[in-house]
C-alpha cells in the first residue's frame, strides 16, 4: 500500500530545487570544503531573496500519471516483493534463535506443566 506514496515522495525528492524562478537550479555544496579551512563564507546580501521551491505532491503524481500512466505508481514493487521473503526468514531465524539461547523455551514450558 505505501508503495505509490513513497514513489511520489522519491520524485518530489530528487526534483531539483529551484532559486527564484524556474530557470536558476541550486547547486548542493558548492562550497563545501573551501580551502583553507576555516574561512568564513560571505554573508549573503539583504537584497538577494532566496526562495526554495519543489513540486507539489499533487503535480508529481499528475506527471507520473501523464508520463507512465498507473502502472508508474508501482514502480519497484517486484523487487520489493523478491526482498519480502529472504528478509523476513532470517528476521524470524534470528529471533528464534535468540529465543533459544535465551531460554525462554525452557521458561514458558516450565510455566505449562507446573499450572497443570
Amino acid at each position: 500500500m505505501a508503495i505509490p506514496f513513497d514513489n511520489i515522495k522519491k520524485y518530489v525528492k530528487m526534483s531539483p530545487t529551484l532559486l527564484n524562478g524556474p530557470d536558476v537550479i541550486l547547486k548542493k555544496h558548492s562550497r563545501m570544503m573551501a580551502y583553507p579551512y576555516p574561512k568564513p563564507y560571505p554573508r549573503p546580501s539583504a537584497s538577494l531573496q532566496v526562495t526554495l521551491k519543489r513540486p507539489s505532491f499533487y503535480r508529481v503524481a499528475r506527471n507520473i500519471v501523464i508520463q507512465d500512466g498507473v502502472a508508474g505508481f508501482f514502480r519497484g514493487l517486484t523487487p520489493c516483493f523478491l526482498r519480502a521473503f529472504p528478509v523476513n526468514a532470517s528476521a524470524l531465524f534470528v529471533y528464534e534463535g535468540t529465543m533459544r539461547v535465551l531460554g525462554a523455551e525452557q521458561v514458558r514450558l516450565s510455566r505449562f506443566s507446573s499450572a497443570g
